[in-house]
This record gives structure tokens, C-alpha cells and sequence, in this order.
């Protein structure tokens, strides 16, 4: 994905460390559908850090292509239930979906 910093795709680091460790951070959260923007940024940069290390150094804000992207996965307030998922949540879900599918991610 060119947004990304150059190089975090390498050994599919992204989609096969990156996201799931997140998305396993969000899972342990009281509340993971409003899991605040500060919250987010820092453990998103610890992961960042633990998977990356000094080879890759990046400062995530919640400006940035990676707390954008990653956060769109996770859209506050309007999701539904888990069980009966909202028109917010299926389109978050396939946006990201067919991102990966299209942007060479799975290779």
C-alpha cells in the first residue's frame, strides 16, 4: 500500500503481525468498538515498535496513513450488535477486505 511507510509490508509484517496483534488488543478491551484515539495511537505504536523495531522507526499520530487505516477497521458508535451488524459495519468490513485483497498484501 503506498500510504504505509516503505518497507512494513516486507515478510507480510503488516497483515500478518501488525493487524492481528492490534486487532487482539482491541479484542481485550472493555469496550472494543470505542476504543479511544489515544488509546489507539499508543498501543498501535508499541506494536509498531515490538514488530519493527529501530530498522523501521515511525512515529504513529492519529494523523498518520497507519492510525487511519487501522483505526477505519474499528468505527465507533455505529457498528449495531455483534450479532446484527449495522450498514456502517459491513461497509468497514469490505472496504478493509477488499483493500487487502487489491493492494498485493496477500501474496
Amino acid at each position: 500500500m503506498k500510504d504505509l511507510p516503505e518497507g512494513c509490508c516486507e515478510n507480510n509484517n503488516w497483515t500478518k503481525i501488525f493487524i492481528p496483534t492490534y486487532i487482539w488488543f482491541v479484542g481485550q478491551q472493555d469496550d472494543p468498538w470505542n476504543v479511544d484515539d489515544m488509546t489507539a495511537k499508543s498501543a498501535m505504536q508499541k506494536i509498531w515498535k515490538s514488530v519493527y523495531g529501530k530498522n523501521l522507526a515511525y512515529k504513529i499520530t492519529t494523523d498518520t496513513p497507519v492510525f487511519s487505516i487501522v483505526s477505519f477497521c474499528f468505527l465507533p458508535q455505529d457498528f449495531g450488535s455483534v450479532t446484527s451488524p449495522g450498514p456502517t459495519t459491513r461497509l468497514g468490513y469490505l472496504a478493509i477486505r477488499d483493500w487487502i485483497r487489491w493492494s498485493g498484501y496477500r501474496q
